[in-house]
């Protein structure tokens, strides 16, 4: 029963710990120590979601500042930008900011800025409309 005990507690401990692993894996860092946590591999890769919001995370040196602006494609293909946050990282060097997005493509444009060094990271969200969520969840697919 104690090793049961034991083993259940470590594994407990070990999938609390993931995020943590994984947030310094995925941090592309540079001078500032700006970098984003959990985002696509590769810049030409997309996150498809049927969310209104997306979280925006990652660390930075304290006091730099960041930009997070949100662009939308309009039907003339053209990008306007939808959405600005502006902050400064605090002492913990990480930083969080839920975005919202429209439905469609939005590419979203994180600047960093300290001491006259500047640093950008873009990655790519394409929203779909609830209503193609909708006929997927009612559909009736056979192997």
């Amino acid at each position: 029963m104690k090793k049961i005990r034991v083993i259940i507690v470590s594994a407990v401990v070990f999938c609390m710990s993931l995020p943590c692993f994984s947030a310094l894996a995925f941090a592309s860092e540079n001078s500032m120590g700006f970098g984003l946590t959990g985002k696509a591999d590769s810049a030409e890769e997309s996150e498809v979601t049927f969310d209104s919001t997306k979280t925006i995370s990652g660390t930075a040196d304290e006091g730099t500042g960041i930009t997070i602006r949100v662009y939308t494609k309009n039907s003339a293909g053209k990008y306007r930008e939808r959405y600005s946050y502006d902050f400064n990282v605090g002492l913990s060097g990480l930083f969080s900011q839920t975005v919202a997005l429209n439905i469609g493509e939005n590419v979203i444009c994180v600047d960093a800025e300290k001491n006259g060094d500047l640093a950008e990271e873009k990655l790519t969200v394409k929203r779909k409309a609830d209503d193609i969520k909708d006929e997927l969840e009612r559909g009736i697919y056979l192997p």
